[in-house]
């Protein structure tokens, strides 16, 4: 448990620091949350506060009709209707109530419902009706008139003598008229409804004459069942109503608007923080940094908790300031005054509690980060909008059914406010006490409801957060099934019972298979695996990437995997790092089964993955403490442990580095680093000196053979002198089958078939005669490769005895040979790899021709005649084509629309469910959006609504009477027993009534009505008081005291039903209100604009998805067109020319060769107007590169340099040389700080400079839009292109092509659709792009991938892709940076030959690469950079001759020899060789310098070849010095500067 809770603070510590480190994401949040304040305060301050008196108000009387009607200016011929009309009874009803009020009026009966409203909709004279009478009386069964009478009183359906209620601005609106659809209004106000009127106002019960007709017709009806008897009580009584007398109050409007602005604005504070989340979290889950986590024992909990908490942290700040904005009184007064804060803020809490845990759940659903960002956001607003849907129907609604509302968080939350409005508008607000009670008698729903409810949405999502990262972990990590909670093995984590299931053997297999050495007995195997398979689902078919394996890698030992690339090496550490579950067989780590003990497993693992995990905004020190720390190395210890690995990789000075300030290499020690910090027992390492220098990688080295004791290391790689240096047993893939496994001693003799000769060929080299003289003297000669200018022969060991003659003869004739250097070894491991993948794979076989026999001569001139072939035209045209002309103009942008149209239609066509969601979401918002209009626009008939308490709920009437007579005390009894008989609370009161109501607070929301009976003389005053803050509280009033009178004279049984059910609107009012209220074709229009505009943003996701790896893919082919982005950067460099900067030019560590100034005197001394003298298509002048941070650094130093055509010009550098910096300068990456650019003949900087104020009014113009949408589909508009400047760098971007250090690919489209995506930009004529594309695919063996999606492709065919990219189409200057990194030797040298093919057809390479073979294969002159200038320049062969001199001599002992006969070995070596010197020592590998003053190379190798038995020699090679060596002296001589520079 210790070890959990300090993992979890160490997450936290982790999340803290990138959390501080995105301080923008905290302003915006923080900005958000006082923009809010800030408007809240002003409409506060702004509005309109009122101080009144408390309010009584006048009675109203019931007993005769409003002046309205009585005005015979008005209208003289008013009618009442009655239905049915052929009823004896209601006749004479409708006759009594004519007499009591009515005298005036017309009768006019109808014997339906239906025709009654027929006469309304279409009869003109409908008008006259003021209402109508409809008794709900079968009278076909019976002609009496019931003791139970119910009837409903028809008014017209817009109101005649009552203005309006102004119409709130929130959606939804409320019922137009008498409001039968609510009870309350939606919004209450904070005072009194309608406080200046005494009838109460809207709905105009008592103005329209529904309560004076309520009253005539219950008399009717009364006098009919009691007669004398009624006529005898209404003579004593008299009958009004009143409303309930209101105390002193404030009119405050704000709270209306603080009610509709409230929600969407906490809405939108929250949401930054659900988007950061979103790509936070998926995007550690699509980098694979969350499983990289899991992988080095961290548990999922802790890192869902610890981020969790860190969101949650910064939350409650702005949770805070929101709660104290709200309180604080600022201006006038506060925004919220009767609430408690503490439950306001823990109201906040709760709501963002639940609003992070719905917003991890949502990432739970996603693995790419764009994508969660996108839908998941919209997911997070839409989970909003039912609100809309339900508040018109929220009255109605059961308490379930607002239960279950609040299952969405955004809804509660709305709820929640809107409670808390309501008991602000009353006065009482949100207490602690009134938590669990409803705000009025129809809702049931509390704000403790709401609360309840946010944290059961907390708890419910934690729910689907745990399911869907167990059973859908995405595309990495081990799913369980979905029944796992079910299984005991879950729950039961403690480790002794794990610990029962560990194997100690497996019972292995031994191979009994002639190429699988046998295993040691002596060791510990703690990685065991037995017949492990994988096969993965591409489309509809399934690849088998690893196929029955079956290994032990031992403690104590470095176990090397090689393989091509695609054979299963990284598949291998992914399932055994628990990145993808296994499709069959078994695999145990320290006994642990990866498919059960995965968390057990990674408490011990420490894993370099193939790509850099990092996280950006975390420093070097800070990845290694948190890793360190993270595998349980004691706090005391790690700071002396990181020093330990930073001096160990020279990464001193990148200690306070940010990640992704960190250039490739660097990125790779980095990792490497955090694989071995803290004592992994198993470490696994994939490609990881992949692009590292030299002295990085000897570095490394070092470090694993230093860290290999007590550790199981695994190790991929595509270096073989790597593999022959670290690996104890090396395994070999091909076609995710283990093909050998041993040591390099027993591969290479089981697979060795003589020596190894390579020579690196001058320009004028006569590769055929160089056959020829080797084949005199060894007739078997293999010829293994013609590969750039590299010439390599494989020499049978049964000739070994002429080898000597041999190499005198080629040292003699090596000038007129044109050989610049050579070297001879013994079985390599790259040799042992070719032949292993060509006995494996046929196709992989690089040129291996057996040549002839003597007495077959002429067998051999077929194959002799291509050694000296040299390219013509584009050789990477099919020889059966035409030399063909490249597309241009107009042609050529139409090409370049359609390849752009086809890969959109690629992407849809491949992602279809991705555009069956947006046309789905098209159709729901369309759908939802024309529903919402046309519901709330619906001209819809007002609703039937009785006038009766019960639907109120449990309400309190308070009565009271003045004077104890037989007639009051009976009125009471008969209240009493009605509203008991009604579940409503009678409630006497003694005194004054109007003063009881005044002073009870709880009355105000809970009485609907109350009763006052008063005797004045011989009459009783019976008065009706009733709430106006209810709608119908009137005519409810009058039916309860009417009901009372009615039970006084026909007995308990009797009872009047009254309802409000208002007439259908008039034809004429109907086509009124539609035209007003209705739906519109601007609405609709709106609707379809929504529901489109959410399609066409989801269309931009593929541009958003893909920015990058489409610009750089622009510039992998040389049309990299955007040029406001181009300008803008290049713009800037013009701004810092005329500024004096102060660069050092390091003089006191780096001297300056001659070779480098005169190249600088060459190109600085030229005329601007002779530079086509250069015969340079490439021309840099002082170029200065400086990254201005808190300390400056000089990148790229004043570099002058020029690339010839027909040359292969190499930067070498160590990782933060500068090297790519250049690179980054000319294709637009960067921007330049000085200097010149000059791009065949013409000077870039200077024509940008020209275009700059043109760009700058194109860039702020409108019309500027449409140009850029046109530079970003790399299309230059045709009428634009000669006046503009970018038509310029158009045409330069159409002379160079890119390969950048990482693969810019499109994912969704396959190898063949990529490379023919970027012939159509090229230009390719459209009917020559198959064979074109196809011959492409076949040079870089890449036929098999021609119809794979590149998403399945390995890194070392993204790689072989990418850089075919680069070399599709006819660019003057093609840039490659590092573009044989992670390739297998195969793959490499089929590059190094298409390279060399494209230089020698007149083409400028420049090329960045740490592999000295490399350079020695390809670049014809190449340049050494340190500290961001040229240390030398000059041919590979010249720099060779000028920096070392004599030969290189390696020996490898074998592992079973003593250190005493290492010693011997070197002993006679020094003896042998007095001028030579031991340059480097690893494990039991030696390498001397010998000069070549005293012996000849055929010499040294007859020596050497005489005594490799007698000193164990399992290896050896002899060569003139190499570009390597060069390089380290190179580097032992800077390491040595600065170190005395630092001393001094």
């Amino acid at each position: 448990m210790a070890l959990e809770f300090r993992q979890f603070t160490l997450l936290l510590w982790k999340n803290f620091i990138l959390k501080k480190r995105q301080w923008i994401l905290l302003i915006m949040e923080f900005t958000l949350e006082l923009l809010f304040t800030v408007i809240l305060l002003i409409v506060r301050n702004s509005g309109s506060v009122k101080h009144l008196s408390a309010l009584t108000f006048a009675n109203q009387s019931v007993q005769s009709l409003p002046p309205y009607f009585l005005d015979a200016s008005i209208r003289r011929d008013w009618e009442l209707a009655y239905i049915p009309s052929n009823v004896e009874i209601v006749k004479d009803l409708i006759k009594m109530v004519q007499q009591t009020s009515l005298n005036n009026f017309t009768i006019h009966g109808f014997t339906s419902e239906e025709a009654f409203e027929e006469y309304i909709k279409h009869n003109h004279s409908s008008d006259r009706v003021m209402a109508a009478v409809v008794f709900n009386h079968d009278f076909a069964i019976s002609k009496d008139l019931p003791l139970q009478v119910s009837y409903n009183l028809r008014f017209r359906y817009s109101l005649r003598n009552t203005p309006p209620a102004a119409r709130l601005l929130v959606i939804p609106k409320e019922d137009y008229g008498w409001n039968t659809g609510h009870l309350f209004p939606i919004y209450p106000s904070s005072g009194p409804r309608n406080p200046l009127e005494d009838d109460g106002g809207a709905p105009g019960y008592i103005r329209e004459g529904f309560l004076a007709l309520q009253n005539a017709v219950d008399k009717a009806i009364i006098h009919y069942h009691a007669n004398d008897s009624a006529q005898r009580l209404f003579n004593s009584i008299d009958v009004y109503t009143k409303r309930f007398p209101f105390p002193a109050f404030l009119i405050d409007n704000f709270l209306i608007f603080l009610g509709q602005i409230w929600p969407p604005m906490i809405l939108l504070i929250f949401s930054l923080t659900v988007f950061t989340i979103l790509r936070t979290v998926v995007q550690e889950k699509e980098t694979k940094l969350k499983e990289y986590l899991l992988m080095m024992g961290l548990r999922s909990w802790q890192l869902w908790s610890a981020t969790f908490i860190t969101f949650f942290l910064t939350l409650l700040v702005t949770i805070s300031l929101m709660t104290v904005s709200l309180f604080i009184k600022i201006v006038k007064l506060p925004i919220i005054r009767y609430s408690d804060p503490a439950l306001v803020f823990s109201f906040l809490l709760f709501y963002g509690i639940t609003t992070v845990l719905f917003a991890f759940m949502l990432t739970t659903f996603f693995n790419k980060a764009n994508m969660a960002i996108a839908v998941g956001g919209f997911i997070y607003f839409v989970s909003y909008l039912p609100y809309f849907v339900i508040s018109p129907h929220y009255v109605g609604m059961p308490f379930r059914g607002k239960l279950f509302s609040c299952l969405l968080s955004n809804v509660a939350m709305t709820f929640g406010i809107n409670l808390l409005i309501k008991l602000e508008s009353i006065e009482v607000g949100v207490q602690w006490r009134n938590l669990k009670k409803s705000f009025s008698l129809i809702d049931d729903f509390a704000f403790g409801h709401v609360m309840v409810m946010l944290l059961v949405d907390a708890f419910l999502y934690t729910i689907v957060i745990w399911y869907m990262e167990a059973v859908f972990p995405g595309d990495y990590g081990v799913p369980h099934p979905w029944y796992f909670f079910g299984k005991s093995s879950y729950w039961d984590e403690h480790t002794q019972s794990i610990l029962t299931r560990r194997k100690k053997h497996l019972g292995v297999k031994k191979h009994d298979d002639e190429f699988f050495e046998p295993e040691p007995e002596n060791l510990v195997a703690s990685v065991q695996i037995k017949n492990l398979s994988k096969v993965f689902k591409v489309g509809s078919t399934y690849k088998e990437a690893v196929r029955d394996l079956t290994l032990n890698l031992y403690e104590g030992q470095i176990t090397a995997l090689l393989g091509h690339n695609g054979a299963g090496k990284t598949t291998i550490l992914s399932l055994l790092s628990g990145l993808f579950p296994p499709t069959s067989g078994k695999a145990y780590i320290c006994g642990f089964d990866i498919s059960k003990d995965m968390f057990h497993i990674r408490k011990s693992l420490g894993l370099c993955p193939q790509n850099d995990l990092l996280f950006d905004y975390l420093t070097v020190s800070e990845h290694l403490y948190f890793f360190a720390r993270l595998k349980g190395l004691p706090r005391d210890l790690c700071q002396s442990e990181i020093n330990n690995i930073l001096n160990v990789f020279k990464l001193q000075d990148k200690r306070h580095s940010f990640s992704n300030s960190l250039s490739g290499g660097m990125k790779r020690k980095l990792s490497i680093s955090i694989a071995l910090v803290g004592n992994s027992k198993v470490v696994m390492l994939d490609d990881p000196t992949s692009g590292m220098d030299l002295i990085s990688r000897r570095a490394t080295w070092d470090l694993l053979q230093q860290q290999k004791h007590g550790r199981t290391i695994l190790l991929t790689t595509h270096y073989m002198d790597e593999v022959d240096l670290l690996g104890d047993r090396i395994a070999i893939m091909a076609k995710g089958n283990l093909q050998c496994c041993g040591s390099s001693l027993f591969l290479k003799q089981k697979y060795g078939t003589g020596y190894h000769m390579v020579m690196v060929k001058e320009p004028q080299c006569k590769a055929t005669e160089v056959a020829s003289l080797i084949y005199n003297y060894v007739p078997d000669a293999i010829l293994e490769s013609n590969v750039g200018a590299e010439l390599s022969f494989i020499l049978p060991k049964k000739c070994a005895n002429r080898f000597e003659d041999l190499f005198r003869e080629l040292e003699n004739h090596q000038v007129s040979l044109g050989i610049a250097s050579y070297a001879v070894s013994v079985t390599t491991m790259e040799e042992v790899f070719l032949r292993v993948n060509k006995l494996t794979d046929s196709t992989t076989d690089l040129q291996a021709t057996q040549l002839p026999s003597e007495h077959d001569p002429k067998g051999i001139q077929p194959c002799l005649a291509t050694l000296d072939d040299k390219p013509k035209g584009d050789f990477l045209m099919p020889e059966d084509l035409p030399n063909i002309r490249f597309n241009t103009g107009i042609i050529l942008c139409i090409q370049q629309f359609y390849a752009l149209l086809m890969k959109r239609a690629l992407y849809t066509f491949r992602h279809w469910k991705t555009m069956l969601l947006q046309i789905l979401i098209l159709l729901f918002f369309t759908a939802f959006l024309l529903k919402a209009i046309f519901y709330y626009s619906e001209v819809k008939d007002a609703p039937i609504l009785g006038m009766d308490l019960h639907q109120y709920g449990q309400s309190v009437v308070p009565y009271t009477m003045s004077v104890q007579t037989e007639l009051t005390l009976r009125f009471t009894d008969h209240i009493k027993l009605i509203l008991t008989n009604e579940k409503q609370l009678p409630h006497p009161v003694t005194g004054n009534l109007e003063e009881f109501l005044l002073k009870s607070k709880s009355c105000r929301e809970r009485c609907i009505v109350a009763i006052s009976l008063d005797v004045q003389k011989s009459k009783t005053i019976i008065t009706a008081l009733f709430n106006n803050h209810a709608y119908h509280a009137a005519p409810v009033a009058l039916s309860l005291v009417n009901n009372v009178l009615f039970k006084l004279l026909a007995g308990p049984g009797a009872s009047i039903s009254v309802s409000n059910k208002p007439q259908p609107q008039t034809a004429k009012q109907a086509r009124k209100q539609e035209f007003h209220e209705g739906s519109k074709g601007h609405d609709v229009a709106f609707s379809l604009f929504f529901g489109t505009a959410i399609v066409a943003s989801s269309f931009s996701l593929l541009t958003t998805l893909n920015m990058r790896k489409t610009i750089m893919d622009s510039k992998v082919m040389g049309l990299e067109n955007d040029y406001a982005k181009l300008n803008s950067k290049w713009i800037s460099d013009l701004n810092l020319k005329d500024e004096t900067v102060q660069v050092s030019d390091g003089s006191s560590l780096v001297p300056y060769d001659y070779d480098v100034t005169d190249e600088q005197d060459k190109v600085l001394e030229c005329p601007p107007g002779n530079l086509s003298s250069l015969n340079s298509p490439l021309i840099l002048k002082e170029l200065l590169k400086i990254h201005f941070q808190w300390v400056p650094v000089v990148a790229v130093n004043r570099l002058t340099f020029a690339v010839q055509k027909g040359e292969c010009f190499g930067l070498l550098g160590f990782n933060g040389a500068g090297t790519s910096s250049i690179f980054k300068m000319l294709t637009g990456d960067e921007t330049i700080t000085s200097g010149e650019v000059v791009f065949d003949n013409k000077n870039i900087s200077k024509s940008i400079e020209k275009g700059a104020n043109l760009y700058k009014m194109k860039r702020d113009s409108k019309s500027s839009i449409s140009q850029m949408s046109l530079n970003i589909l790399s299309v230059q508009p045709p009428t634009l292109g000669p006046l503009l400047p970018d038509a310029f760098l158009f045409q330069i971007h159409q002379q160079i092509s890119y390969c950048p250090q990482y693969d810019p690919l499109l994912e969704h489209l396959t190898g063949y659709e990529m490379l023919a995506l970027h012939a159509r930009l090229w230009g390719v004529p459209e009917h020559y792009i198959p064979a074109y594309v196809k011959n492409i695919l076949s040079a870089l063996f890449l036929g098999a991938f021609a119809d794979k999606l590149i998403k399945n492709f390995s890194s070392g065919t993204r790689r072989k892709l990418s850089t075919g990219i680069a070399l599709l189409g006819r660019p003057d200057i093609i840039f490659l940076d590092k573009p044989s990194s992670g390739m297998d030797p195969v793959a490499r040298r089929l590059l190094w030959d298409i390279v060399s093919r494209i230089r020698e057809s007149s083409k400028a390479v420049v090329i960045i690469s740490h592999s000295m073979e490399e350079c020695e294969a390809l670049c014809t002159r190449l340049a050494v950079m340190e500290n961001g200038k040229f240390k030398c320049l000059g041919s590979p062969q010249y720099l060779k001759n000028k920096f070392g001199s004599g030969f290189t001599l390696l020996a490898k002992v074998k592992r079973n020899k003593s250190l005493i006969e290492l010693q011997a070995l070197k002993t006679f070596i020094k003896t042998t060789f007095p001028d030579s010197s031991l340059k480097h020592e690893y494990q039991r590998i030696v390498h001397y310098h010998i000069p070549s003053k005293d012996f000849t190379w055929s010499q040294v190798f007859g020596i050497l070849e005489s005594i490799k038995d007698e000193y164990g020699l399992e290896d050896y090679s002899i060569s003139h010095n190499t570009l390597e060596q060069v390089f380290l002296s190179f580097a032992q001589t800077q390491i040595q500067k600065e170190q005395n520079y630092k001393d001094n």
